[in-house]
């Protein structure tokens, strides 16, 4: 962080050292004349600022050859020390003590303070203006001249956990930075303020009060938002590799998921082989195109995506995904040139283009919703709170939870978007309300047994899916360290009892309507 204060400090303590010695050896020289008028520390001192000052009353002057010297350096000083002086004075006001000030005057709204001033943080800061006029936006002052004049904000210097140790509370601490900084937003827990961290790290329990996000899964989660998979659209390509892709396959995986009569099948072209090693059981329940399976197809080619022209023309969507936007612009304009593709297109790029359909900009990836307070996060906080009162006093806090109970609860909420489209009928919807969330109970109460019973046969497959992509495996008792689970089996083959669990999924639509309106 920016050390210049302290560093005026220094210089300044080191003058007002060096100018109160030179005082000294004027007074001890001066006053051993008899002739001389400078007798005293205060006559010294009044000497030289007097001199220093161009005032020259003359009322005080040095006599000795060494006062005399004194004086002479005084004198050829005077204007370029006192403007070294006010130079420096002015830094210290300017540097500490007016943004102490400023500071001090808004201590009553709610802090926000970025450790960087980059692209990404002046995206989510642009929303919170938007979201909260009256907050008060923080940046480090010694990062350059990145604009944010078109948002109101203040600077600060020094480290966030020491701006943030002035607010007791309504202070929000946000980590963004371009290399990962998850050490110093652990750090910065000690404040007791809500520290969130942009991050790939994901340790197995998370430090209370600590929320971690990265661009990848943001974008991911955006995406399928805003982009619901509409009825008629059950072939799916993506054309690309790299974190943005699969976190996209991965969300899209674990949301889309239907029922036999909406079979839903995903080409995937580029390196994949990492995928494929990390999600090794995925390939066990969604198989390549052609199986007797009535599951989602998921088909990992080995070609380049320009190979097979017949799947490119009967495809329903076209997604390009790789992390390079500009070989993701380049496909797209091979796409429109020599191929008759009749397929939604989109493509990931860094910023907005008329007429085409981007997504996962900065200004859509880093908001509140995605960032500070997901909405899906908030849904799967609601869902495990929900559980745990169905399963006693004895079920662990969100804070406690493992990584792998934390995505679990993120990935039902996630499918409740799905569930109120299939409820509602409307694959337009992309999030979660009180009204639709009641609005699909009612739908979901006045179903006909048939009905209900395929939708137990969606939820165990997201259960099962979700399971799959961590690599569980059947085994007749449960083992968390081996990943086997003794409900790993198809729908078929559950007891009607176990089959009757998955009704719970959808009745606590009406438990997270109220949850919902509670909580805004």
């Amino acid at each position: 962080m920016n050390s210049s204060p302290c560093k005026n400090r220094k210089w300044l303590l080191a003058f007002v050292a060096a100018y109160l010695a030179v005082l000294c050896l004027l007074t001890l020289t001066e006053r051993s004349a008899s002739e001389a008028s400078i007798r005293t520390f205060g006559d010294a001192l009044w000497y030289s600022l007097v001199t220093m000052s161009t005032v020259g009353y003359g009322d005080l002057y040095p006599v000795t050859p060494l006062g005399r010297f004194l004086g002479a350096v005084f004198i050829l000083l005077s204007l370029g020390l006192f403007a070294f002086l006010m130079g420096l004075l002015i830094r210290i006001v300017t540097g500490s003590l007016l943004p102490a000030i400023r500071l001090w005057r808004v201590r009553g709204k709610t802090w926000y303070i970025f450790s960087c001033r980059n692209s990404a943080a002046l995206a989510l800061a642009k929303h919170l203006a938007h979201q909260e006029p009256d907050c008060v936006l923080l940046f480090p002052a010694d990062q350059g001249d990145v604009l944010t004049e078109q948002i109101p904000h203040l600077l600060y210097t020094g480290s966030p956990e020491t701006v943030a140790a002035k607010k007791k509370e309504g202070c929000v601490i946000c980590f963004m930075d371009d290399e990962d900084p998850y050490e110093q937003a652990v750090s910065a827990l000690q404040t007791g303020h809500p520290v969130y961290c942009r991050t790939v790290f994901s340790p197995d329990v998370c430090p209370e009060n600590l929320t971690l996000f990265n661009p990848y899964d943001c974008c991911a989660q955006r995406y399928w938002q805003d982009h619901g998979l509409k009825q008629k659209e059950r072939t799916i390509l993506l054309i690309g590799d790299g974190k943005y892709a699969e976190d996209l396959l991965t969300r899209g995986l674990l949301l889309n998921i239907y029922g036999p009569d909406r079979k839903i099948s995903y080409h995937v072209f580029g390196n994949w082989d990492h995928y494929q090693r990390n999600h090794h059981r995925l390939s066990e329940i969604l198989r390549p195109e052609g199986s007797d399976s009535d599951e989602d197809c998921l088909h990992f080619h080995q070609t380049d995506w320009n190979d097979d022209r017949m799947l490119l023309a009967m495809a329903d969507r076209i997604i390009l995904c790789g992390d390079n936007w500009q070989e993701n612009m380049d496909i797209l304009g091979q796409l429109h040139r020599y191929f008759p593709v009749g397929a939604e297109i989109h493509f990931l790029c860094g910023s907005e283009i008329p007429g085409l359909a981007v997504f996962g900009t900065q200004d859509t990836i880093y908001t509140p919703q995605l960032v500070l307070q997901s909405q899906m996060n908030r849904a799967a906080r609601m869902l495990h709170r929900i559980y745990s009162e169905a399963y006693g006093a004895d079920a662990p806090g969100w804070e406690q939870l493992t990584e792998f109970q934390r995505q679990s609860n993120i990935a039902a909420a996630g499918h409740l978007l799905t569930k109120l489209r299939i409820l509602l009928e409307d694959d337009t919807i992309c999030c979660i309300t009180p009204d639709n969330c009641r609005a699909a109970y009612e739908r979901y109460r006045s179903c006909s047994n048939a009905q209900k019973e395929s939708f137990r046969l969606i939820e165990h497959r997201r259960w099962m899916r979700f399971h799959s992509m961590y690599n569980w495996s059947y085994a007749p008792v449960r083992n968390n360290s081996a990943r086997e689970h003794p409900l790993m089996l198809p729908y078929g083959d559950l007891t009607p009892e176990e089959q009757a669990k998955d009704d719970f999924a959808w009745e606590l639509l009406n438990r997270l309507a109220g949850q919902t309106e509670n909580n805004g």
